[in-house]
């Protein structure tokens, strides 16, 4: 904005940031006194350990990159709505970025605990750490995807005040930000389900509940009913899918797990 270079100037931002970001991430990890420090001269590769990463990492992997192919296929939808609905959509989707970092972090925290006590056999902790995960993420989402729903026409105008854009914004924030929280329902479900080395099932699931019911809802319901209110309500639909599933098989594994365990 300062130098007046447009499209650019936020891209070479956006670059110039993720470097700034790295650049500091590494530095204070090679600050660590503790277990976790930084060495470059202590880097290996030990082959037990990449077949257990690449087992979990892979799988969530290609999770993200087909849930890029179903987001591309709802984006060409919205596309045909016009430059004003491209412009409304993009501005609202921050809050749904927003809410899922905040699932996201709960997700991931939930990975992390319930690995360490799986690794130390004790299942009642793994109960506990996915509970107060499960719990705690989605109850602090309902009261932040509820703040944006109070303020969404101030938290809109700070990207445009183009009545046409905002009406088009509102439309995703009353069909998509506000039940926005259902995505914690799968999302650190799967947290709990990679952290006892189950990466694949949750993989499965959200490329069959989430990506493939939007494949199947833009392809042969929307075509039926061609409005933004329509397009938008595919989020839920499929969040409601994937969070049923995934909780269902979440429970049938870790009993299985846990008995094994015994």
């Amino acid at each position: 904005v300062a130098f007046n270079m447009h499209v650019v100037g936020v891209a070479l931002a956006t670059i110039i940031s993720n470097y700034i970001n790295a650049a500091m991430t590494l530095f204070f990890l090679m600050k660590e006194q503790d277990e976790f420090r930084l060495s470059f001269k202590k880097l290996v590769i030990r082959k037990d350990v990449v077949k257990k990463v690449v087992s979990i990492g892979v799988p969530a992997g290609i999770q993200g990159m087909v849930f890029s192919l179903s987001n591309v296929v709802i984006q060409s939808a919205v596309n045909s709505f016009g430059s004003d609905c491209v412009a409304g959509m993009a501005s609202a989707q921050y809050f749904d970025s927003t809410s899922f970092c905040m699932l996201n972090a709960f997700a991931l925290t939930c990975t992390t605990f319930t690995s360490q006590n799986y690794g130390a056999w004790d299942k009642e902790r793994c109960k506990k750490v996915w509970r107060i995960s499960w719990f705690m993420g989605i109850g602090i989402d309902i009261v932040l995807v509820a703040c944006f729903y109070l303020f969404r026409y101030p938290l809109v105008g700070l990207f445009t005040d183009d009545p046409a854009v905002v009406e088009f914004a509102m439309v995703r924030v009353t069909r998509t930000t506000v039940l926005h929280f259902l995505c914690g329902t799968y999302e650190i479900t799967a947290g709990a389900l990679r952290g006892i080395g189950k990466s694949s099932i949750p993989a499965i699931i959200c490329i069959l509940g989430t990506c493939v019911v939007r494949l199947l809802y833009v392809s042969f319901i929307f075509p039926m009913f061609r409005t933004p209110q329509m397009l938008m309500t595919v989020y839920p639909i499929s969040w409601i899918i994937t969070g049923v599933s995934m909780n269902t098989v979440y429970f049938i594994v870790r009993n299985k797990v846990f008995k094994k365990a015994q």
